[in-house]
């Protein structure tokens, strides 16, 4: 009876913090440098023609409206 009691002590302290963790701050924080996600990474090992460049531009695509509408 104790154990049990003490598991839903604990879930519940744990789950409240949690909470009151992603309520503090809700929006994902973005900046810097990164890697690439894992399964790109993979992706490109097994399928490396799929990930060649065959553009030489260098500077990022500006999103204009008719770009975002080809996307």
């Amino acid at each position: 009876m104790a154990k049990k009691f003490i598991s839903i002590l604990l879930g519940t302290f744990l789950s409240s913090l949690i909470g009151s963790a992603a309520l503090a701050d809700p929006a994902m924080k973005t900046a810097g440098v990164t890697t690439q996600p894992i399964g790109h990474y993979e992706f490109c090992l097994a399928y490396s023609a799929e990930c060649k460049q065959y553009s030489n531009a260098t500077a990022p695509v500006q999103l204009t409206r008719k770009v975002w509408s080809d996307l």
